[in-house]
């Protein structure tokens, strides 16, 4: 019951999870994961998930589709971006995040989606970074840092 109502404020950020709220959250998932999961190894979400508000767009690498949207949650190894213009799952993207100190741009490809009207959390799509290279990853870290001190500060 606690999983359940921390992981709905996760998601639908109402109230927002504060630092304690989300290190419980993660504590709980990792219970979670550990007695449901046969396999860690099997592509199960390995990285922890910060919420975000990063503007984001998102081109197909053939430039025929696009998607753009606000970022809801982001981790090293992708981010989730709310929108109703879905993309297949499996397209290949370039992906432009934009931060209040620059804009990054990374390769992904959409993991999963998720329409409208479904109880599990608003429309949008996850993606999966690929082919990151340092200087990348260096900066999606520093967002996420940043987003770690945020959350500790609004926990004090």
């Amino acid at each position: 019951m606690e999983f359940a109502e921390l992981n709905r404020r996760r998601l639908f950020g109402c109230p927002p999870l504060e630092m304690p709220d989300l290190e419980r959250w993660q504590e709980l998932q990792g219970t979670l994961v550990k007695r449901f999961q046969a396999d860690p190894g099997d592509g199960k979400r390995v990285h922890e998930r910060l919420p975000t508000h990063l503007h984001v767009e998102m081109v197909s690498e053939d430039g025929s589709a696009k998607a753009a949207g606000p970022s809801m949650n982001l981790s090293e190894g992708g981010i989730f971006l709310a929108t109703t213009s879905l993309l297949e799952v499996g397209t290949q993207l370039q992906l432009y995040m934009a931060s209040t100190e620059r804009t990054v741009e990374v390769q992904g490809v959409v993991a999963w989606t998720r329409s409208e009207g479904t109880a599990e959390g608003p429309p949008g799509m996850g993606v999966r970074f690929t082919d990151m290279e340092n200087s990348q990853r260096a900066h999606i870290e520093q967002i996420l840092d940043s987003k770690r001190v945020e959350l500790r500060k609004g926990s004090r």
